[in-house]
């Protein structure tokens, strides 16, 4: 996802913004920048799980 830039909007619509994001990501984190105390940019970062195999699976191959 793409960096939003809230400053057009109200003071509070920030806070939406993220509760939102927040609401949608199962695994990842939110970056908000702040300048002058004031909230300049939330980043969303998702990250992807990929499942590992079980213990019971055959051993992995080695390469020589």
């Amino acid at each position: 996802m793409s960096p939003t830039n809230p400053t057009a909007d109200p003071p509070s619509s920030w806070l939406t913004t993220v509760t939102e994001r927040a609401a949608d990501l199962k695994y990842g984190s939110i970056l908000i920048t702040i300048h002058d105390s004031r909230v300049t940019q939330i980043e969303v970062l998702e990250k992807v799980r990929i499942p590992t195999e079980s213990k019971t699976s055959s051993p992995r191959e080695t390469i020589p």
